[in-house]
């Protein structure tokens, strides 16, 4: 009876070994297999420990972030990290069903219940290595500058509050307007329609200077 209780004993604590949890303490080798170093406990350090995630989303967990190890056949050298958390950095006060992406430096894109917000926190949004962008919109809302070095066609409404630098063309189906709210082509229909004050005027070969429009704008 005693060998089976050994057994028994045996086979309990390495059931009580399969899962750990602990903390990452580095996040330098990404690599094909990204691996991490974790510290279980005082007395237990795992060095290359290798991390999955679901395909598609990939993260660099910053240091002491929570993870969460399985370990097969109860093997503490052979363990893999299945899980990794951040309470620090962590999006808070999502209501049920919403979704979010963010990091350590305040980025996110967040899938509200009223809609998609995106915080750049400051930083520079690259869109790289497309033909085009298109933007099936009723309304673009920009308050700060857009450089586009390509053509921008614009099928509806497009608001930005300063500058607007296109190295390209620009093709508007609808209005475009200035600071003033003066449309492009309120300002058309003025130059094409618009004539001038003729004074001094004089016979034969002389010539004259026209005065400035009586249309402005």
């Amino acid at each position: 009876m005693s060998e089976i209780y050994a057994a028994i004993e045996r086979v309990y604590r390495r059931v009580l070994l399969v899962v750990g949890r602990g903390r990452i303490k580095t996040g330098a080798d990404d690599g094909p297999a990204q691996k991490q170093q974790v510290r279980l406990s005082q007395f237990e350090t795992f060095d290359d420990i290798p991390r999955l995630s679901e395909y598609g989303f990939n993260s660099m967990p910053p240091e002491d972030s929570d993870a969460v190890l399985i370990f097969a056949g109860g093997n503490r050298r052979d363990g893999v990290i299945i899980a990794t958390g951040n309470q620090t950095y962590r999006m808070r006060n999502l209501k049920p069903g919403e979704v979010s992406i963010s990091d350590n430096l305040g980025q996110s894109v967040y899938l509200t219940q009223g809609g998609i917000v995106i915080d750049g926190a400051g930083l520079p949004v690259l869109v790289h290595n497309t033909p085009s962008v298109t933007l099936d919109t009723p309304t673009v809302h920009a308050t700060g500058d857009v450089v586009i070095d390509g053509a921008l066609l614009v099928r509806k409404d497009a608001t930005v509050e300063q500058n607007v630098l296109v190295e390209q063309s620009v093709t508007a189906k609808g209005d475009i307007s200035d600071h003033g709210n003066k449309s492009m082509k309120a300002m058309r229909d003025v130059f094409n329609g618009h004539d001038h004050a003729v004074a001094s005027v004089k016979a034969g070969s002389d010539s004259v200077k026209t005065n400035k429009p009586n249309q402005t704008e």
